[in-house]
């Protein structure tokens, strides 16, 4: 029997083709004490400014969410907004550094993603990050020209971005809403039907047995599990907890996925991205 052959590849972002445990972690954690020297606040005060912010985005890398925290709105809410960023351009240099040195493509995801390309295969993004945090991340790692399109959530406040196109001028951005969140099979389904291929010729990849293979299978797609993108430092992913915008209705609602999931197995199990051309046909 020959490989599966594919004919749309759908790929998560974050913790698939880059380690953003590690990499915001890293960014937020270099920030945070800079932060509390500029805004003369103790660090367990303003990581729980941060949760409260967000928490009320839903979201855990609003961007500028410093500014939203109460010691920042203490010291310089009263300032026109390009003033308060000014205040604190110390803090969010630094996030930027930290960031640009630590955001890397895991071995091998360019070479594949541009293989998949030039066979003919569109490639399509799928995150739970926001708009503006995925655009983002797309161009500064080179790869946005490689896809042909972006499913994302829409964000809030300065998130929010034209949800036409950003990134790549060839790169289409779909905004998809907050009640349709992995596993929902719902927006794999919406992709399969603006690219009208059928679930059984489309290949979804990510680093989430529940929410990626999970959705992936429930709607008769292929499914491979990014294993690599589950292996980073714990203390990372500590650091991660302390500030998540998870509520407990959030852990609920996971922890049901993962009983409606538990059975759910991955077509592939990849020990990295490039095995996908080892594993599946792509034209």
């Amino acid at each position: 029997m020959g490989l599966p052959r594919i004919e749309l590849l759908v790929t998560d972002l974050d913790n698939t083709l880059y380690d953003w445990v590690t990499f915001f972690s890293t960014a937020f954690y270099e920030m945070v004490p800079v932060a509390c020297r500029l805004l003369d606040v103790d660090e367990e005060s303003l990581l729980d400014e941060f949760r409260d912010v967000h928490r009320r985005h839903h979201d855990s890398e609003p961007p500028y969410g410093l500014l939203e925290t109460r010691s920042a709105l203490r010291c310089h809410g009263h300032l026109p907004v390009a003033e308060q960023k000014a205040a604190l351009d110390e803090a969010f240099h630094t996030f930027d550094r930290a960031r640009k040195r630590a955001l890397r493509l895991y071995p091998g995801v360019r070479e594949t993603l541009a293989r998949v390309a030039a066979s003919g295969v569109p490639i399509v993004a799928y995150t739970e990050a926001t708009m503006v945090n995925a655009c983002f991340r797309l161009d500064a790692l080179g790869i946005s020209g490689l896809f042909a399109a972006l499913y994302a959530l829409p964000g809030s406040g300065d998130a929010c971005v034209d949800p036409d196109r950003c990134g790549s001028p060839s790169l289409v951005v779909r905004a998809f809403s907050a009640n349709q969140r992995k596993p929902d099979p719902s927006v794999l389904r919406w992709i399969s039907s603006d690219f009208a291929v059928a679930p059984e010729r489309m290949l979804h990849v990510g680093d989430s047995l529940v929410g990626d293979v999970g959705a992936a299978k429930e709607m008769g797609a292929y499914a491979a599990w990014a294993r690599y993108g589950t292996v980073y430092d714990p203390v990372h992913w500590q650091c991660l907890v302390r500030i998540t915008h998870w509520t407990d209705e959030d852990v609920r609602r996971a922890e049901a996925a993962r009983h409606h999931h538990q059975g759910t197995r991955p077509d592939a199990v990849l020990s990295e991205f490039g095995d996908l051309l080892s594993m599946f046909a792509f034209g």
